[in-house]
């Protein structure tokens, strides 16, 4: 199995997603779009440990070309501050591709809460960094039983 670190700078293919233990098991996908590499490996890993499939993606474009074919994500977490293309238009890019439209997606910015966009989208969760490994698999966990 590839590590998430071994290479940073390049995207993985849409059938890269990263499972922990026997490939045989469906797992739940994450799409993690997020530019941070110690932060992407962090949640990356976290992520792996609980029994999700990742796949992370360092720039916004890489991401849309990702979401474009099967497996989609069963989740994505979203940083809003990407080199390229902002957080808030991929966001408004998947909610316009019918296959993603209820896809959860979980925002873990920067961004103070008063600049977060006000998107009425019960589909949707956000936390301002710093935020723990506990509050992540809680907001995940929950926006994955709506």
């Amino acid at each position: 199995m590839r590590s998430l670190t071994s290479h940073p700078e390049r995207t993985l293919d849409a059938t890269d997603y990263l499972p922990l233990g026997a490939e045989s098991i469906p797992r739940t996908r994450v799409l993690i779009i997020e530019d941070h590499v110690d932060t992407g490996v962090w949640l990356g890993r976290a992520l792996q440990e609980q029994g999700y499939a990742v796949r992370w993606e360092r720039r916004g474009e890489h991401a849309l070309i990702a979401l474009e074919r099967p497996p989609f994500p069963d989740a994505i977490i979203l940083d809003l501050l990407l080199p390229g293309l902002h957080g808030e238009r991929i966001y408004k890019l998947v909610r316009g591709q019918k296959d993603l439209e209820k896809t959860p997606i979980l925002v873990i910015t920067a961004v103070p809460d008063q600049e977060l966009p006000g998107w009425d989208d019960a589909w949707v969760g956000t936390l301002t960094k710093p935020v723990s490994k506990r509050q992540i698999l809680q907001a995940l966990e929950g926006l994955l039983a709506r």
